[in-house]
């Protein structure tokens, strides 16, 4: 399990850093939920995997 720990941890890390230096206005209005059901979903697994601890 820590592969996959060490990857989920890294993929929220770089979605998180990508949205906070996104200009939003420069993309299109239809992907900004996808990003955000994304983000919603791996910290999901990450709270998932804590709780299981």
């Amino acid at each position: 399990m820590a592969f996959w720990d060490t990857f989920l941890k890294l993929e929220y890390t770089l979605l998180e850093e990508t949205l906070m230096q996104m200009d939003f206005g420069k993309v299109a209005a239809q992907n900004i939920p996808y990003f955000r059901m994304y983000a919603a979903r791996v910290q999901q697994l990450l709270q998932k995997r804590y709780k299981e601890v």
